[in-house]
């Protein structure tokens, strides 16, 4: 019950959510993931970069612990974390694009769906080229940096 409650205090007190958020640290081994997936999700849309990047690593382990490969909850994981990778907050986009990388390394055969989505997502070259070394490094694939603008000739 401490993920709903660390989503109600962080509209609300600063203090209770730094308390929960150090009781989820604790009790993070105990966590019924399949039940705290949506919560988490929630999690990652808070203002505070620290409370996201602390979701982005519990929903990294209850992807890699119990989500099905290709499953909803999979897709929609895998979702959060692109749109996560255009975050202002350049911690918040190395943590989802280490999750990411994590992710296909367990389940091979999401790589070509987030290469895909990160495509359309992606609009900062130099962001692209870092992103695309991350995962050809993590996956132990060569995934060419791509270029969405192509040169007229």
């Amino acid at each position: 019950h401490i993920i709903p409650q660390i989503m109600s205090a962080s509209y609300q007190s600063g203090t209770q959510k730094w308390v929960l958020l150090g009781l989820l640290n604790d009790y993070s081994d105990k966590l019924d993931w399949q039940n705290q997936i949506p919560y988490l999700v929630k999690m990652c849309s808070d203002p505070d970069p620290i409370v996201i990047r602390r979701a982005i690593g519990l929903l990294k382990c209850a992807t890699l612990e119990s989500v099905v490969e290709g499953s909803i909850q999979c897709d929609a994981i895998l979702d959060t974390l692109m749109k996560l990778n255009s975050d202002p907050n350049s911690l918040v986009r190395k943590d989802a694009t280490t999750a990411l990388g994590d992710i296909g390394q367990k389940f091979p055969s999401t790589i070509p769906q987030i290469i895909r989505k990160l495509l359309l997502r992606q609009d900062n070259t130099i962001g692209n080229v870092l992103v695309w070394k991350l995962l050809s490094y993590k996956w132990g694939l060569v995934v060419a940096a791509q270029n969405k603008y192509k040169q007229e000739k």
